[in-house]
Protein backbone atom coordinates (compact mmCIF):
# COMPACT_ATOMS: atom_id res chain seq x y z
CA UNK A 1 0.00 0.00 0.00
CA UNK A 2 1.03 3.18 -1.12
CA UNK A 3 1.75 5.86 2.25
CA UNK A 4 -1.63 7.55 0.46
CA UNK A 5 -3.54 4.56 0.81
CA UNK A 6 -2.55 3.62 4.15
CA UNK A 7 -3.70 7.44 5.71
CA UNK A 8 -6.83 7.09 3.68
CA UNK A 9 -7.51 3.37 5.56
CA UNK A 10 -6.07 4.51 8.81
CA UNK A 11 -8.85 7.69 8.82
CA UNK A 12 -11.72 5.19 7.17
CA UNK A 13 -11.55 3.09 10.55
CA UNK A 14 -10.83 6.18 12.62
CA UNK A 15 -14.47 7.44 11.21
CA UNK A 16 -15.94 4.09 11.90
CA UNK A 17 -18.24 3.82 14.67
CA UNK A 18 -17.63 1.33 17.69
CA UNK A 19 -20.27 -1.27 18.95
CA UNK A 20 -19.04 -2.55 22.42
CA UNK A 21 -21.24 -5.55 24.15
CA UNK A 22 -21.42 -5.60 28.38
CA UNK A 23 -22.35 -8.44 30.26
CA UNK A 24 -22.58 -8.64 33.74
CA UNK A 25 -18.69 -9.12 34.24
CA UNK A 26 -18.68 -5.17 33.47
CA UNK A 27 -20.62 -4.68 36.41
CA UNK A 28 -18.39 -6.75 38.58
CA UNK A 29 -15.58 -5.15 37.35
CA UNK A 30 -17.21 -1.23 37.95
CA UNK A 31 -17.90 -1.85 41.54
CA UNK A 32 -15.39 -4.16 42.74
CA UNK A 33 -15.44 -3.19 46.47
CA UNK A 34 -19.43 -2.55 46.08
CA UNK A 35 -21.96 -0.02 44.97
CA UNK A 36 -21.84 3.55 46.75
CA UNK A 37 -23.07 1.63 49.89
CA UNK A 38 -21.20 -1.13 49.55
CA UNK A 39 -23.49 -3.85 48.20
CA UNK A 40 -22.27 -6.03 46.31
CA UNK A 41 -23.49 -7.22 42.90
CA UNK A 42 -23.20 -10.79 41.30
CA UNK A 43 -22.79 -12.57 38.04
CA UNK A 44 -25.46 -15.05 37.23
CA UNK A 45 -23.59 -17.64 38.34
CA UNK A 46 -24.65 -17.94 42.68
CA UNK A 47 -26.59 -14.98 42.31
CA UNK A 48 -28.93 -16.07 44.75
CA UNK A 49 -26.22 -17.04 47.54
CA UNK A 50 -24.04 -13.89 46.66
CA UNK A 51 -26.94 -11.53 47.02
CA UNK A 52 -28.26 -13.14 49.86
CA UNK A 53 -31.55 -14.19 48.40
CA UNK A 54 -31.31 -17.93 49.10
CA UNK A 55 -35.01 -18.27 50.68
CA UNK A 56 -36.72 -17.44 47.60
CA UNK A 57 -35.75 -20.93 46.54
CA UNK A 58 -36.60 -22.40 49.77
CA UNK A 59 -39.29 -25.76 49.67
CA UNK A 60 -38.49 -25.79 45.97
CA UNK A 61 -37.80 -28.71 44.61
CA UNK A 62 -35.42 -27.79 41.42
CA UNK A 63 -35.47 -29.89 38.49
CA UNK A 64 -32.09 -28.11 37.57
CA UNK A 65 -28.44 -28.82 39.31
CA UNK A 66 -27.47 -25.06 37.64
CA UNK A 67 -26.54 -22.39 39.81
CA UNK A 68 -27.38 -19.54 37.33
CA UNK A 69 -30.16 -17.29 37.88
CA UNK A 70 -31.38 -17.33 34.33
CA UNK A 71 -31.86 -21.20 34.28
CA UNK A 72 -33.34 -21.12 37.76
CA UNK A 73 -35.25 -18.67 36.20
CA UNK A 74 -36.84 -20.29 33.45
CA UNK A 75 -37.70 -23.53 35.77
CA UNK A 76 -39.66 -21.51 37.85
CA UNK A 77 -41.65 -19.90 35.07
CA UNK A 78 -42.63 -22.60 33.24
CA UNK A 79 -43.82 -24.24 35.76
CA UNK A 80 -47.26 -22.68 36.64
CA UNK A 81 -47.38 -24.25 40.13
CA UNK A 82 -44.73 -22.06 40.51
CA UNK A 83 -46.56 -19.16 39.70
CA UNK A 84 -46.47 -16.88 42.98
CA UNK A 85 -42.44 -17.92 43.53
CA UNK A 86 -42.09 -15.83 39.81
CA UNK A 87 -43.77 -13.38 40.65
CA UNK A 88 -41.75 -12.84 44.09
CA UNK A 89 -38.44 -13.84 42.37
CA UNK A 90 -38.83 -11.24 39.70
CA UNK A 91 -39.94 -8.57 42.34
CA UNK A 92 -36.68 -9.40 44.43
CA UNK A 93 -34.44 -9.29 41.51
CA UNK A 94 -35.70 -6.26 40.49
CA UNK A 95 -35.14 -4.92 43.90
CA UNK A 96 -31.46 -5.91 44.90
CA UNK A 97 -31.07 -4.42 41.02
CA UNK A 98 -32.54 -0.89 41.47
CA UNK A 99 -31.40 0.13 44.89
CA UNK A 100 -27.66 -0.15 43.42
CA UNK A 101 -25.73 3.15 43.13
CA UNK A 102 -23.04 4.19 41.43
CA UNK A 103 -19.92 5.30 43.24
CA UNK A 104 -19.09 8.78 43.55
CA UNK A 105 -15.48 7.83 42.11
CA UNK A 106 -15.30 7.62 38.77
CA UNK A 107 -15.88 3.89 37.32
CA UNK A 108 -14.71 1.81 34.17
CA UNK A 109 -18.06 3.26 32.80
CA UNK A 110 -17.29 6.17 33.29
CA UNK A 111 -14.12 6.44 31.26
CA UNK A 112 -15.86 3.71 28.42
CA UNK A 113 -18.78 6.31 27.88
CA UNK A 114 -15.94 9.14 27.68
CA UNK A 115 -14.19 6.97 25.44
CA UNK A 116 -16.35 6.70 22.99
CA UNK A 117 -18.76 9.19 20.53
CA UNK A 118 -22.36 9.95 19.50
CA UNK A 119 -21.96 7.63 16.82
CA UNK A 120 -20.96 4.42 19.05
CA UNK A 121 -23.11 2.12 20.65
CA UNK A 122 -22.71 0.25 24.23
CA UNK A 123 -25.08 -2.89 23.78
CA UNK A 124 -26.02 -4.50 27.40
CA UNK A 125 -27.36 -7.75 28.98
CA UNK A 126 -26.96 -6.00 32.26
CA UNK A 127 -30.39 -5.31 34.23
CA UNK A 128 -28.56 -3.59 36.95
CA UNK A 129 -28.48 0.96 37.06
CA UNK A 130 -25.23 1.38 36.54
CA UNK A 131 -24.23 2.05 33.32
CA UNK A 132 -27.22 4.68 33.19
CA UNK A 133 -25.87 6.75 36.52
CA UNK A 134 -22.57 6.54 34.77
CA UNK A 135 -24.10 7.96 31.71
CA UNK A 136 -26.11 10.66 33.83
CA UNK A 137 -22.48 11.60 35.58
CA UNK A 138 -20.78 11.69 32.61
CA UNK A 139 -23.42 14.10 30.63
CA UNK A 140 -22.67 17.04 32.78
CA UNK A 141 -19.08 16.87 31.28
CA UNK A 142 -20.08 16.37 27.16
CA UNK A 143 -22.83 15.45 25.26
CA UNK A 144 -21.02 13.84 22.69
CA UNK A 145 -21.92 9.94 24.03
CA UNK A 146 -22.93 6.75 22.64
CA UNK A 147 -26.45 5.48 22.48
CA UNK A 148 -27.14 3.06 25.05
CA UNK A 149 -28.82 -0.43 24.25
CA UNK A 150 -30.12 -2.57 26.69
CA UNK A 151 -30.80 -5.76 25.27
CA UNK A 152 -32.39 -7.69 28.49
CA UNK A 153 -33.93 -4.48 29.83
CA UNK A 154 -32.98 -2.30 32.44
CA UNK A 155 -34.18 -1.28 36.12
CA UNK A 156 -33.94 2.62 35.47
CA UNK A 157 -35.60 1.79 31.74
CA UNK A 158 -39.40 2.97 31.57
CA UNK A 159 -41.23 2.96 28.40
CA UNK A 160 -44.78 5.40 27.05
CA UNK A 161 -46.71 2.78 26.40
CA UNK A 162 -48.99 5.14 24.45
CA UNK A 163 -46.06 6.13 22.28
CA UNK A 164 -44.01 3.20 22.84
CA UNK A 165 -41.02 5.00 23.40
CA UNK A 166 -37.92 4.51 26.46
CA UNK A 167 -36.52 6.50 28.49
CA UNK A 168 -35.41 7.29 32.25
CA UNK A 169 -38.14 5.38 34.52
CA UNK A 170 -40.70 8.37 36.12
CA UNK A 171 -39.74 10.69 33.57
CA UNK A 172 -42.56 12.70 31.25
CA UNK A 173 -42.87 11.16 27.89
CA UNK A 174 -41.57 13.91 25.49
CA UNK A 175 -44.46 13.58 22.78
CA UNK A 176 -47.06 13.51 26.08
CA UNK A 177 -47.29 14.61 29.71
CA UNK A 178 -47.50 10.99 30.75
CA UNK A 179 -45.16 9.11 32.64
CA UNK A 180 -42.93 6.56 31.95
CA UNK A 181 -43.42 3.31 33.67
CA UNK A 182 -41.83 0.05 34.44
CA UNK A 183 -43.08 -2.36 31.67
CA UNK A 184 -43.64 -6.43 31.92
CA UNK A 185 -40.57 -6.47 30.00
CA UNK A 186 -38.44 -3.93 32.12
CA UNK A 187 -36.32 -7.72 32.87
CA UNK A 188 -36.55 -9.86 29.81
CA UNK A 189 -34.83 -13.20 31.48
Amino acid sequence: MTPEEIERFEKGMKNRPHVVILGAGASVAAIPNGDKNGKKISVMNDFFQKTNTEYLLEGINLKTKSKNLEDIYSEIYERPELKDVCIKLEKAIYDYFSDLQIPDEPTIYDYLLLSLRSKDLIATFNWDPLLLQAYQRVAKITKDLPDLSFLHGNVLVGICEKHKMGGYIHNQCILKKSTLVQSENTLNF
